[in-house]
């Protein structure tokens, strides 16, 4: 899991955590996981 790691490095490939807010809700991912 991601949330709360923006930022820091993914523990799964490395890749630096994203996010952003969608109707006043954050969303973390890992964009290197996640293609």
């Amino acid at each position: 899991a991601v949330y709360g790691r923006s930022g820091e490095a993914c523990p799964r490939c490395g890749a630096e955590v994203e996010s952003f807010v969608l109707r006043g809700r954050s969303t973390h991912w890992c964009p290197g996981c996640q293609r």
